[in-house]
């Protein structure tokens, strides 16, 4: 490539970029000028609260008793779009009579986690007909988790709900181990199933306002959890924009070639700030050399520590996650800590992982930190923030 074609292609590239730019600014001033951008689940911080809000609200839907007033028309949308759509059948005649609970307790935990453990959603449709629901927002698959609530009713048909609809594994089916019990969930997702049934609800709830802009709310929020929050109509835009411009389809494909390498170059650069970060709130650090790759992390923690904060990014440098856990390279925690630590987390964001990890808190800044232009301010400013809130709830634990 000779160097008049190669500042062609750059001119190119520097003008694709400033029209996307222009473009997001347009939209981004539509939806603070029309109020898209309000959320009354984020501003009260529950958005990633599997238990005081998702949960707890879809519960409230499904539930024929429930302060909706529209009776058992959620739950039967629910079964026609999501269960029968399984191939499922479902006796649709009595479905009023069905009862909902949140997080039933089915007993203890047995040590071979064949029997045990608290059940997210269960409805009780008849007899011993009943549907439970496994809502995974951020969480991850526990031992023996769905096998636990087969073993409880295996009559019932399981739910496996998370963001994207993905499988369970088998660490928390077991089905390697029971070739001739093998469970088999529907597995639903919020960025289309629940979406989907959510509109629908918003449709019987025409006439009931206050119930028809909770569950548009709702619908928002879901959206952002599941990176759908462009605009159609900017991504409409985006497209005829590139797609009609030979040059730009180029320029585009390049920048999408490099972009992982980009994000995973901002988050090198984030070493500086956590080192600062742990500086002024009293803390030391311990940094992975790979910082940013799947499964990489940082800690914070203190001398007389035998825990961190802990931070660790998944997959692709998308999810950044944030818990409690033991001191990597260090003695790990005796069980005894470990168990008040789970205690004393209980109630902090709605619920704790029953693993070695203590889930405090999840973010998941980074789909905000591509959408921001002052990307190397914001995930600093989030990780200081949570690790305050977690250091101070910390303050009150004894071990």
């Amino acid at each position: 490539m000779n160097k008049n074609t190669m500042q062609t292609e750059l001119k190119t590239t520097e003008n694709l970029f400033g029209q996307v730019t222009t473009l997001i600014k347009k939209y981004n001033e539509i939806a603070r000028l029309t109020g898209d951008n309000f959320n009354i689940f984020k501003t009260l911080g529950l958005s990633t609260s599997e238990v005081r809000l998702h949960s707890a609200l879809l519960a409230e839907l499904l539930n024929p008793k429930g302060s909706h007033g529209l009776k058992e028309k959620f739950l039967k949308l629910f079964i026609q779009k999501i269960v029968m759509n399984n191939e499922d059948t479902i006796d649709l005649s009595e479905i009023e009579k069905a009862t909902v609970v949140v997080e039933k307790w089915v007993g203890y935990i047995d040590v071979e986690r064949n029997i045990g453990g608290y059940i997210d959603i269960l409805i009780q449709l008849s007899n011993d007909r009943a549907i439970i629901i496994e809502n995974k927002i951020y969480a991850g698959d526990q031992e023996g988790q769905l096998r636990r609530y087969h073993n409880f009713n295996k009559n019932a048909i399981i739910v496996y709900l998370t963001l994207d609809g993905k499988e369970a594994v088998d660490h928390t089916t077991k089905n390697q181990g029971n070739p001739d019990n093998q469970i088999k969930p529907i597995y639903v997702s919020y960025k289309e199933g629940i979406r989907d049934w959510l509109e629908l609800c918003k449709k019987e709830a025409v006439d009931y306002p206050i119930i028809r802009e909770t569950i548009t709310q709702y619908i928002n929020l879901i959206k952002h959890l599941t990176n759908q929050t462009m605009s159609i109509e900017m991504n409409k835009e985006l497209v005829k924009m590139i797609a009609g411009n030979p040059e730009y389809i180029k320029s585009a494909e390049e920048i999408a070639g490099v972009w992982d390498d980009c994000k995973f170059q901002i988050i090198k650069s984030l070493k500086e700030d956590i080192e600062k970060i742990a500086s002024e709130l009293g803390l030391e650090c311990r940094i992975n050399d790979k910082l940013g790759n799947a499964e990489t992390e940082f800690q914070f923690y203190k001398a007389d520590w035998c825990y961190s904060i802990s931070f660790y990014f998944e997959k692709k440098f998308e999810n950044l996650w944030v818990g409690i856990d033991n001191i990597s390279n260090k003695t790990p925690c005796p069980d005894e800590i470990k168990e008040k630590l789970k205690v004393h987390f209980v109630d902090y964001n709605g619920s704790t992982n029953q693993g070695t990890w203590i889930w405090a808190s999840y973010f998941n800044e980074w789909e905000e930190i591509i959408s921001w232009a002052d990307v190397k301010n914001l995930a600093p400013k989030a990780i200081k923030e949570t690790t305050e809130k977690i250091l101070d709830k910390l303050k009150t634990f004894r071990p």
